[in-house]
């Protein structure tokens, strides 16, 4: 008996995760002008489709993730197409609009439309006092089905008020990483994925209201009235294209409470991002829910999935956010030391769990799955990625593979430092003959980098090259350090204050002649954290080079001193 019982619950928990695979979508579909069913409409979900029978119904079933990157699309001739989010077990009263009907309702008050209302009443439908939401992100990323990473965190988020200007920021309590990678192929740097909640927080995100409230007047469709969540909501679709180019174009469902003018929910889509960072993202797609406790509306959930474009890879990324408890009382912002920054490589944060918060942190997502509410890892997916990765690296390929995932493990793990300054050159270059400007003993790093040996023990070298003159003179300057990193204040802006030493070349060129100076050269740098990958610094170095030499009327003499100050960036 108890060999059945031990073998009914894994397959209970099986069945609950294919069924949250899968979900019913359902509804009626009518004109909103006279009520009357509408047959025929086609209801699209990514390329699965059905029509509505004689009595305007519908009902299809798809993959979660598939309804909830693509929407509900309905179509039909004679009617405005519109496209709908998914809601869990929600039964669609979809209204149509005839294509020559024209839309008076969108008009409120003094011309204001419906969502230039809604950002209005931002500052009183959400907190104007600082939060704080503990919650659940799951992130997975394939690529070139050779390639997995999955993260599932417990993280806070320190949301300001919304009538501020400020950001909301994430700290990792605690995650669990898994990564399966073609070892053969370039590594492709994972970010910003842990701060979903700043940037899909519509009602904080400034980058996206101001775009929206600055669309011209009846640049959108109301689509229905429905009921969301328990709350009659105004349905809008709009779109537009950025003008400052930034992206494409923008597809966007808003849904707003009828009373109080919040945003209760959104469908996002942006396509074609133009700078997004490291590779461009085709398309990027992503839902937010909030929440009404009291008079105030919070952040419920987040669900993003991203498709990128990079060579021949097709990457691919998911994020998904549940909030799972708020507080109101007490709250202080993090510790900068503490704060997921935008560019932080996710590989890098790293908190595993205790042993005893294992099977706890587990039982939260497995929940949040069976709701429906965090993507479901794809098993198809990571038993093709384990084939592949195993035709692409056979066993007699060991030695070499190893050699590489020791390689994109320094270089991807905060080893490499590059420190781009502008210079003041440890010489001095004068002339009686000539009117020399003084900018030629000033100069610019043509290339500079530090690696980690050991610790903070690193080895550096910089070329820095004097500015261009009317004279054509060259001045050069190389150096090759051993430096320490000694850091103080790091529960803040880190500080760092680095001596070095080691060998310096110094070499004048004029008319196709050149003097040069080696000696041992030493200094001390003072740098100051501006992001978790890049910090001021300023310099001074001091050589032992001597001796006053000509070349073609020129004086040239070391004066032993030398400063600069630049930008440290981290890789």
């Amino acid at each position: 008996m108890l060999l059945r019982f031990n073998f009914f619950i894994p397959f209970l928990i099986f069945s609950n995760f294919l069924i949250a695979q899968n979900v019913v979508i359902q509804g009626k579909v009518f004109n909103k002008n006279n009520d009357q069913k509408i047959s025929g409409v086609t209801i699209k979900v990514g390329t699965i489709i059905t029509i509505s029978d004689n009595d305007g119904n519908f009902k299809l079933t798809t993959r979660l993730d598939i309804v909830t990157e693509n929407g509900i699309k309905f179509s039909c001739i004679g009617y405005q197409s519109i496209r709908l989010i998914y809601q869990p077990n929600h039964f669609y009263e979809v209204g149509l609009t005839e294509s020559n009907a024209q839309l008076k309702e969108v008009v409120i008050g003094a011309g204001d439309d419906i969502i230039k209302r809604a950002i209005k009443q931002i500052p009183q439908n959400y907190p104007n006092n600082p939060i704080m939401l503990d919650g659940l992100i799951r992130t997975q990323f394939s690529r070139n089905k050779s390639h997995y990473f999955k993260s599932d965190a417990i993280v806070k988020a320190y949301v300001p008020p919304y009538n501020s200007n400020d950001k909301t920021t994430i700290t990792i309590l605690n995650n669990h990483i898994d990564s399966i990678y073609d070892k053969t192929i370039r590594y492709l740097r994972i970010i910003d994925h842990y701060n979903v909640v700043d940037f899909q927080d519509i009602a904080h995100n400034k980058f996206l209201l101001n775009r929206i409230s600055k669309k011209r007047k009846f640049d959108y469709l109301l689509t229905a009235k429905q009921w969301y969540n328990g709350h009659k909501v105004f349905v809008i679709n709009t779109s537009l294209k950025d003008t400052g180019k930034v992206f494409d174009k923008l597809d966007a469902t808003f849904y707003i409470d009828t009373a109080s003018y919040a945003f209760v929910a959104a469908n996002v889509t942006f396509n074609n991002w133009v700078s997004p960072g490291y590779v461009k993202v085709k398309r990027e797609n992503y839902t937010v829910d909030y929440e009404k406790i009291g008079l105030k509306w919070y952040l419920a959930s987040t669900h993003c999935d991203v498709a990128y474009e990079y060579q021949n890879e097709n990457p691919t990324s998911k994020i998904d956010f549940i909030r799972t408890q708020i507080d109101s009382t007490n709250i202080q912002p993090f510790l900068y030391k503490d704060i997921v920054q935008k560019t932080d490589n996710v590989y890098l944060i790293d908190k595993p769990a205790k042993k005893e918060e294992l099977g706890v942190i587990d039982s939260l997502f497995k929940k949040a799955e069976s709701e429906g509410k965090i993507e479901p890892v794809s098993t198809l997916l990571i038993d093709t990625i384990k084939k592949n990765n195993v035709i692409t690296n056979p066993p007699n390929q060991k030695v070499k593979r190893k050699f590489f995932v020791s390689l994109f493990d320094y270089l991807n793990k905060d080893n490499i430092r590059s420190f781009p300054e502008i210079t003041r050159l440890p010489i001095t270059i004068n002339s009686t003959n000539y009117n020399v400007s003084g900018s030629v003993n000033y100069g610019w790093t043509i290339s500079s980098t530090g690696y980690r040996l050991y610790k903070n023990l690193f080895l550096e070298y910089h070329i820095n090259y004097n500015f261009w003159n009317n004279k054509h003179i060259d001045a050069s300057e190389f150096t090759l350090n051993l430096a320490n990193n000694f850091s103080f204040n790091k529960k803040v802006r880190e500080a760092i204050l680095t001596p070095y030493f080691g060998y310096e070349r110094l070499v004048v060129s004029y008319k196709k002649n050149e003097v040069d100076y080696n000696s041992f050269n030493l200094g001390l740098r003072a740098s100051l954290e501006l992001t978790h990958r890049k910090a001021l610094f300023i310099s001074s170095s001091y050589n032992l080079a001597d001796g006053m030499r000509t070349l073609n009327g020129l004086n040239i003499s070391p004066n032993h001193y030398g400063v600069a100050f630049g930008i440290i960036f981290k890789r």
